[in-house]
């Protein structure tokens, strides 16, 4: 055994006993390969990865998750207090929560065409009004979409379901079936997390002990 591989085991032995000794119980935790994770990045939705970089934290979310709704204000909390992390989101709706839960999806999807995906997720997420729209472009004018044809257009077009198929095949190579669950560097976390949990994970696994290559 070399060297090179000795260390590599055990920087990789020190990251997982620090995360253990960070957050205790890891049952909702999990490594993932560097491929994974930078297929999760590509695939995902939200501040522009062009930007300088940053720490990431990609959130898996479904609208009509109850879990999801409930921690909207601790990832808004987040976003607000650290400017320095990047958070993005994999859609990952379930029909069998909610009829509705397809529709908000590919409503985020089209809104993010025309760079109002903030204002739709706080739409969705920050209340119960949209379930009860008559039409699904009201609700894209109250989140200040501009062109509510190309929106109308967008929820029935092929490039969206596709869209939604690449977030789908995304969380399951990472393990992900459940939301709300979040993807960091190295890691996915299952289950609700508070904001300061949710920071302090995303920058102990954006340390440089906590990076690898592909797997």
């Amino acid at each position: 055994m070399t060297k090179i591989t000795i260390w590599t085991g055990l920087a990789l032995l020190v990251a997982v006993i620090s995360f253990t000794l960070r957050y205790g119980d890891t049952s909702g935790a999990w490594r993932i390969s560097g491929h994974d994770w930078t297929r999760a990045q590509t695939a995902s939705l939200g501040a522009t990865l062009d930007s300088p970089p940053h720490a990431d934290l990609i959130e898996v979310i479904d609208y009509e998750c109850g879990v999801c709704r409930a921690s909207y204000s601790e990832l808004e909390r987040l976003a607000a207090e650290n400017p320095q992390i990047r958070v993005r989101y994999l859609l990952l709706p379930n029909p069998r929560i909610s009829r509705l839960s397809e529709p908000a999806a590919k409503m985020a999807v089209c809104a993010a065409e025309q760079e109002r995906l903030k204002e739709m997720h706080e739409t969705l997420l920050g209340s119960a009004a949209w379930r009860s729209a008559a039409r699904w472009r009201d609700v894209a004018e109250e989140a200040g979409v501009a062109d509510l044809s190309r929106f109308d257009e967008c929820l029935s077009a092929p490039r969206t379901s596709k869209v939604l198929a690449s977030h789908r095949e995304a969380a399951a190579a990472l393990g992900v079936s459940a939301t709300p669950s979040f993807v960091l560097n190295g890691y996915a976390l299952r289950g609700a997390r508070s904001s300061e949990h949710l920071k302090e994970a995303v920058l102990a696994t954006s340390s440089s002990s906590f990076r690898r290559d592909d797997e």
